[in-house]
């Protein structure tokens, strides 16, 4: 049933895509086979990012990330661990085709009028929610879907996820 659920879950992302990139952006002709996996590998040297009050701290290489408005831009390749509350804000992966791997760690992302998580440009992005812990990715426009990718996406659900209201628990089949 759980994977029944991913399923349906990447089916509802392909088929909002379209809608989901703004105007005049040109994130990629073709989008990539989404595929959904239930095991991972732990990076002990995954660079960390804690969003507080739109505000946040980053522990890792420095050119690996950037931030422009309320929009972060992750540069570089490697693991990102993820917590804290992000409102009125997106993350894009724009990693000159390298491999990113995403830890939610304990995250609320509220894109607003944004999506709050974008796959612009990598080999493969790989989402994976931590055990044990509650992540909730929305956005306020229903035109548009709260992950997009331009890339192979791997979706990894050891947590909870809840994405616009669909929820995704670790524990549930």
């Amino acid at each position: 049933m759980r994977k029944i659920i991913l399923i349906l879950l990447i089916s509802t992302l392909l088929l909002s895509l379209p809608s989901c990139v703004p105007q005049g952006s040109h994130f990629g002709e073709e989008i990539e086979e989404t595929e959904v996996a239930d095991t991972s590998e732990r990076t002990e040297d995954a660079a960390t990012i804690v969003f507080s009050e739109n505000r946040y701290i980053f522990t890792g290489e420095p050119s690996s990330i950037s931030c422009e408005g309320s929009t972060i831009y992750i540069r570089k390749g490697g693991t990102y661990k993820l917590s804290g509350n992000l409102l009125d804000g997106s993350i894009v992966i724009d990693a000159s085709d390298q491999r990113v791997k995403l830890i939610l760690c304990g995250i609320e992302i509220c894109g607003g009028e944004l999506t709050p998580i974008c796959v612009k440009n990598a080999s493969e992005a790989i989402i994976e929610t931590e055990s044990g812990t509650e992540n909730i990715i929305e956005c306020n426009d229903p035109t548009r879907s709260p992950i997009i990718s331009c890339a192979k996406l791997t979706l990894i659900n050891n947590g909870s996820l809840t994405l616009n209201g669909l929820s995704l628990n670790e524990n549930k089949s």
